[in-house]
């Protein structure tokens, strides 16, 4: 990852922050990550905001090709993993990207939630340019996925939020989004350890 790369694309302080947290991770750490879900009323998909998709640019990552800080192994990961990029344009230039995934979603400390069996889809990472945010974009890119793609199996979304990501967790739960469960969880010299799980 380039520092430069992300600096443009995330701004100073989430740097600073991340830097501060990769060295803090090495040493010790706690985290606590809670999974949220939103449930599909009557079959109906949920939408959000005023805004008119159709007056929007969005386009798919295609494997090859990269987009603000993320590494080519990043990018590759997320593929394999069976994940599907969409990207909001904002007058010609990338503004955010949401990932999203219906098959199997693997959670660092939680493990592998297998989506089909559980007839969900999983949305995130998801990503809004520092120059971008406060547009509501992260829900278009939500919004856009439900009404795009076919979820005639998927009862439910779901995503993970680490817990000091509070503007995230707003954003999330401004869609309607509710806490499902939470994991504690440290770092110990570079290593994560499990300490406890809530349902």
């Amino acid at each position: 990852m380039s520092i430069l790369k992300r600096l443009n694309t995330d701004g100073v302080v989430n740097v600073i922050t991340l830097f501060t947290k990769k060295f803090q991770n090495f040493i010790y750490r706690p985290v606590n990550t809670t999974v949220f879900e939103l449930s599909f009323t009557n079959d109906k998909v949920q939408e959000f905001g005023g805004t008119d998709l159709d007056q929007l640019e969005f386009t798919m990552l295609k494997p090859g090709e990269s987009i603000f800080h993320l590494s080519n192994n990043d990018i590759q990961k997320k593929f394999a993993g069976g994940g599907t990029c969409l990207v909001l344009i904002v007058k010609g230039c990338a503004a955010g990207y949401l990932w999203f995934f219906s098959d199997n979603y693997y959670v660092q400390g939680v493990g592998n939630i297998n989506l089909k069996e559980r007839n969900a889809i999983w949305v995130g990472p998801a990503f809004v340019h520092k120059n971008y945010r406060g547009n509501g974009y992260n829900k278009l890119l939500v919004n856009k996925v439900f009404k795009s793609y076919k979820l005639t199996n998927q009862s439910c979304a779901m995503t993970s939020i680490n817990s000091d990501n509070i503007a995230s967790i707003r954003s999330f739960e401004s869609m309607g989004f509710k806490k499902a469960s939470e994991l504690s969880s440290y770092y110990l010299f570079g290593r994560m350890f499990e300490s406890s799980k809530e349902e």
